[in-house]
Order: structure tokens, then sequence, then C-alpha cells
């Protein structure tokens, strides 16, 4: 039998895509390009935005007409958030959420064995699945329960030369704006050990570069009965023999303390490149946020960031049009983004979220105004990373050559230790290497190189 999955949002999800499929093959289905036909799609889908539930609708309405003859699974957070408006749609044979998406073999034989009667055995997995004509069938549990952290081991990512390793999920924050704890729960850690051995199954599996993600990664080790942090274990994971890197995830600025900086600082195997989840320049935006710092803080840790790591590549994210967001506000956080030395920013227009305390604030931003401070946003973002890349020309830096070249050039592709976007004119068998890169030239806002 035959599989495909696509996959919508964040490094949490894509590794999760990656457990479903190690779950497949592990049960001898075969995986097949996007494109291809399939007996079984799945759609791992994201909604962390009324814009990501739009594109999940799409994704999934384009998966059921182009294979009219598949079994249709859609899993994740937006059947967990929204489980009718998944059920509504034609063609949606098995709705699962995110504790249950893990266990998706198993609820495929119990499909076919109490649902269909297709299968006389529900072990059985080499028999087709025949397209579910009825209502589709719903397993979405409460996201609330106190539920352990659970993760497959994945050996390989299709196409990549960069690992993901889930260590961490679920959040115990309550941000007005955010839908992550309704989706993923309370924040649950993977055990020190089990971390460490699936990171040394991806080194012996010829990754060069592994991101450490979770929702709320900064919180890794604090819910284990023998606390721990992820200083500690990065400080565990440096200690591995092998030329690699570790690039994290995002993280909270109150999450980035001063060892974690020290470390970063000493250690070449951590990418000098971190990403933060700021939000907003303007301190009454961020108490309305119920974010757990303000701008002074802000200040402090870019200061001893650019002190301590002078190449660190810093990015944030940013809401623009949170509600009751006066111009002026979004004029502190403008000038906060041409102070400080971010080199990229990932922009976000506000979404009101149902089941958030901000789905109620007063003082909406009119839709036509979020959408002219996200440009004006991206626009400063794009000024301030050509400015970051240009410190660049002449310098030396290392570049982890990926597998496929870039299309538009054809030169080898890749990105620095500081998250820089980077082409390298050289023969293939440089893939999969990090190698020391010295840039010449800007080109359509990359970098160019020679090794």
């Amino acid at each position: 039998m035959k599989f495909k999955i696509a996959t919508l949002g964040c490094r949490n999800n894509q590794y999760e895509s990656a457990e479903v499929r190690a779950s497949f093959e592990k049960e001898g289905f075969q995986p097949v390009p996007s494109d291809s036909r399939a007996d079984i799609c799945v759609i791992n889908t994201c909604s962390v935005t009324e814009k990501s539930n739009y594109r999940c609708r799409q994704i999934i309405r384009k998966t059921v007409d182009s294979n009219p003859d598949s079994f249709v699974v859609v899993v994740g957070c937006y059947p967990q958030l929204d489980t009718n408006a998944v059920r509504s749609l034609r063609g949606v044979d098995l709705i699962l959420g995110n504790d249950e998406k893990l266990d998706i073999i198993k609820h495929l034989r119990d499909l076919n064995v109490n649902e269909q009667g297709k299968l006389s055995d529900g072990k059985t997995t080499e028999q087709k699945i025949q397209k579910n004509k009825t209502e589709p069938k719903v397993l979405v549990g409460n996201s609330s329960n106190g539920t352990t952290f659970r993760a497959e081991e994945v050996s390989h990512f299709a196409g990549k030369t960069k690992a993901f390793l889930k260590i961490q999920t679920g959040c115990n924050y309550k941000c007005t704006f955010c839908v992550i704890t309704l989706a993923r729960g309370q924040s649950r850690s993977a055990e020190t050990a089990t971390v460490v051995r699936q990171f040394s199954r991806l080194l012996q599996n010829n990754f060069r570069e592994i991101t450490l993600s979770g929702i709320h990664l900064g919180s890794f080790g604090k819910d284990l009965s023998s606390q721990t942090s992820l200083v500690e274990l990065l400080r565990d994971l440096i200690k591995i023999e092998g030329n690699f890197r570790i690039r994290l995830s995002s993280l909270g600025p109150k999450d980035i303390s001063d060892e974690l900086i020290d470390l970063i600082a000493s250690s070449p195997k951590i990418c000098n490149h971190l990403h933060i989840s700021l939000q907003s320049g303007s301190d009454r935006i961020l108490r309305l946020m119920k974010r757990n710092y303000q701008m002074e803080n802000i200040y402090e840790l870019m200061d001893k960031l650019s002190g301590r790591i002078p190449d660190i590549g810093i990015g944030a994210d940013l809401i623009a049009g949170f509600p009751g967001e006066t111009d002026q506000e979004f004029e502190e956080t403008l000038g906060v983004v041409r102070e400080l030395p971010f080199s990229y920013l990932h922009v976000f227009n506000f979404s009101r979220r149902k089941n958030t305390a901000a789905y109620d604030l007063p003082d909406q931003v009119p839709g036509r105004v979020r959408k002219q401070r996200v440009f004006d946003l991206k626009e400063l973002a794009r000024q301030k990373s050509e400015k970051f890349r240009e410190r660049f020309l002449g310098k030396d830096q290392y570049v982890l050559i990926e597998q496929n070249r870039d299309p538009k050039t054809g030169y080898l592709k890749g990105h620095t230790g500081n998250y820089i976007f980077a082409n390298i004119d050289s023969a293939d068998d440089l893939v999969n290497q990090i190698i020391p890169v010295r840039f010449s030239r800007i080109e359509n806002e990359t970098l160019f190189g020679v090794v």
C-alpha cells in the first residue's frame, strides 16, 4: 500500500509527520511523492491563525479532488480545535487529534475491522483500504487531559540534510492571542536519556544539523520527576563526538539565560542563532498579551547577546494589529526593530481566534490597518536582513551544504550557523558537509560565496 503526507505548520508538526511516516514504513507501507497516487493520504494540519485554517481547507480539498479513490486522514491542530469544520469537508474519512495521530496505524486497522468490515484480520496491512463513503470517523481527545510526552523514533527526513528532534510539546502559559495550549495541552518533556539516544541515532544516520524543537522549548525538563533544563541537555549533547551542529527553535525572552548565552558563545557545536518570540515592542501591548517580560528585558538581553556573540543571528516573531494597538504603539514597535540588531523577522497579522481572551478585547484594529502595519514591518525586516548580510561580505562563515541545489541559480545552497541563506559555486561532493565559505557578493537578497 502507498501513502503520502502533507505537512503544514511548525517544526514540531514536521517532526510528527516524520513519526507518522516511520509508523507507516514500519508496517511495510510505501511512501510516494506528493504528486503521485496513494492509497492513504494524510494531512497534518496547523491552526495557529485563521489563515492557517484556510490553508488547511485548501490542501484537504485539493487532496480529495486529486485523489478520488484514496483514504483521506486529517490529523493535528485544526481538528483538535475545530473538529466540526473538518468533519464538514467532503471526502475526509478519518479525523485524528494531536494525541491520536501517533496511533494512526492502530486507528486505520480498527476502522477497517469495526466500521467497514473490509479486513478479516485487524493486523493485516497489505490489503487496500477502501474509500469510506459515509461520515468520517472522528477520534479527537481532550488536549487538556494530563498526558505524558510521546514520541516515536525517527531515523530520517525525506529529502533533507537537516533533522528536527522534538524534545517538548504543550505550553503552560495562556497568552491572550494564542490557541496553542488548547491545541497541544500542558507542557511535557522527553526524558534526557531518550533525547540523547535519538540525537545520537540521527547523527549515525549522517545528519549534520539537528534542530531541537518544542512548543515552549524553554520549559524543557521542568515537568520531569528529576528536573533538568535546556542548558543541561545541551551540555550533554555537545559531549557527543562528531562534526555536527545544534540549532534551537523559538525561545521566549525569559528562556534565554546567561548560562545559555555563555554556552552558545563557548561551543562551536551550537549555532550562533536564536529566534525570539517577541510579539510587540510596546509595554502596554505586551501586558495585554499577558507576556512575561517588558521591553527593558529585551534591551538587556540583546545587549548581552551582541556583546558575548558578535556574529549572532537573531530573529523575532511580531504580531501587527493586536486589539487596542494605537498608531503610536505601532511606531514604538518599529522603533524597537530599527534600534535592535535583528537579522530577520517573522511578521504575523493579528488573527482573532475563538476561545482566546483577545477575541473579546475592545478596539479591534481594522483589517486594512493591520495589513499596512504588516507591510511596514516586513519592509523594515527586509532592510535589516540586507544590512546583516552585508556585514559578512569578504568574510568566512561555515555553511552546511544542503541536498538539493538552488532551483533559481543552480548553485549549491545552505545556511550559515547564524542562519544566513547562501549560494556556493562548487561540486556536489560537498553535499551534507559543513564547510568554510568566503562571501563575495549579494544578489537578489542572497549571499554568494566560494569554498
